[in-house]
């Protein structure tokens, strides 16, 4: 079966990021309505980073996705008003959105790829908007057919509902949808669940015995080739 789209995550894979964003004191300040002294604002930052990394961990065991604003609700429960909140967790998505950018590598590669195949993103994240806004901001929404967020259709990778509905939205099988991210349990083994084509660009150390070194990337200029050699093997089969 012909490869006919080419999927991608996004974090990590088509954009790199910090994974933590310190929460901005003003900020905080002005959501409580009130001011908050050094210490108070160390301790609700430490307490926002464990309750976070643990709402994280429940949703990777469930694949069960939560918004921000779901987060910040609970965590700030009646102490903020939902003005305070929503005000707090846009400032907090700016700040956060401020240290993602684009690979040079990626922006030369995925127009010569929009030419051969329909292109897309399937991307957990807790922020609806947030990889359609990175991309218009970037001016590469004209290339993607496709954006699949977590957060929109509640369900996490590496789960393959979330795989096969992208699919359907494309109109095409998984078999005819290829892969491309950088983490090995939601991305390549997530995809491959699914009946996708995966290929993991490698940019974390990981027992390479679980992935074939034929579907391993080293940096995303060796995509198109490898996509071509991908081609060749499923004509042949």
């Amino acid at each position: 079966m012909r490869i006919k789209a080419v999927l991608f995550d996004f974090f990590g894979t088509l954009v790199e990021y910090k994974t933590k964003v310190p929460i901005d004191h003003d900020v905080l300040n002005t959501a409580l309505q009130r001011k908050t002294n050094e210490q108070e604002y160390t301790e609700i930052c430490k307490k926002w980073e464990a309750a976070f990394e643990a709402r994280v961990g429940e949703a990777k065991h469930t694949l069960l996705e939560f918004s921000m604003a779901e987060f910040a609700e609970s965590f700030f429960s009646s102490t903020v008003d939902p003005t305070g909140r929503d005000y707090f967790v846009q400032q907090y998505m700016n700040s956060w959105r401020r240290h993602v950018f684009f690979d040079p590598h990626v922006l030369k590669v995925l127009p010569d790829l929009k030419h051969s195949f329909s292109l897309g993103i399937i991307s957990n994240t807790h922020y609806s908007g947030m990889v359609e806004d990175i991309l218009a901001e970037a001016g590469l929404s004209v290339l993607f057919s496709l954006v699949v967020t977590s957060v929109n259709t509640g369900i996490r990778k590496p789960s393959p509902v979330i795989f096969q509905h992208s699919a359907n939205m494309l109109g095409l099988q998984p078999e005819e949808c290829l892969f491309v991210g950088d983490h090995v349990e939601e991305d390549f083994y997530g995809s491959l669940s699914s009946g996708m084509l995966p290929l993991l660009i490698q940019k974390e150390p990981f027992n390479k015995n679980t992935v074939p070194a034929e579907q391993r990337l080293t940096t995303f200029l060796d995509l198109e080739d490898k996509i071509l050699e991908v081609q060749r093997d499923v004509k042949a089969i």
